[in-house]
């Protein structure tokens, strides 16, 4: 299923590979995070979903990790602070198109900042699901998702998109590095 977006995202300086389930997702997370090697990440429902962090915690890694603090105390601001300058930064996207454009949106700065600039290496993991045919379609996914966010969080959908991100390359050869996964994931 993924063999030509592969392919392409090759000759966009971008390493990608296939899986088939969550837990080989994970495994192969593992075999590409050395021992004593920092980690930034934010939360993420993919993450949760395939149940990485958990195990990670189990390991021999410095882990930034800001949901251990008030959402906006200093010593969150210095988690999302030490992830720009981690090891590997852990995340997924919202979704990436068939003209394979990753696509990102947030409330906050810190995640789209670590993807685009940061760490050493990213590591996004993507579901099936989040395959989209173009821009538009997913800023139309996008608006439905933000306004049941908005709604749980009894904000207006203005505060909850901030940044919208399309990355249409990657300057650095294989810094980020893709792991999708052939299950439908979060989205």
């Amino acid at each position: 299923m993924f063999d030509s977006i592969i392919q392409i995202l090759s000759k966009k300086n971008i390493h990608a590979i296939q899986v088939r389930t969550k837990e080989e997702a994970c495994q192969r997370i593992q075999e590409m995070l050395p021992q004593k090697s920092s980690i930034g990440f934010w939360w993420s429902r993919t993450l949760e979903d395939i149940q990485i962090l958990n195990e990670l915690k189990k390991w021999d890694y410095t882990m930034f990790d800001r949901t251990n603090f008030p959402k906006w105390s200093t010593e969150a601001r210095q988690m999302m602070l030490n992830s720009q300058h981690a090891d590997f930064f852990l995340w997924s996207c919202n979704a990436i198109t068939q003209e394979w454009q990753l696509l990102f949106w947030e409330t906050n700065w810190n995640r789209v900042a670590s993807i685009i600039y940061g760490p050493n290496k990213v590591i996004l993991i993507i579901g099936k699901n989040k395959i989209v045919k173009t821009v538009k379609e997913w800023c139309e996914r996008l608006q439905y998702v933000a306004e049941q966010i908005a709604k749980r969080l009894e904000k207006p959908v203005e505060e909850i998109i901030c940044y919208k991100v399309i990355i249409e390359k990657q300057w650095n050869k294989d810094r980020i590095f893709i792991i999708f996964v052939d299950e439908n994931l979060w989205t």
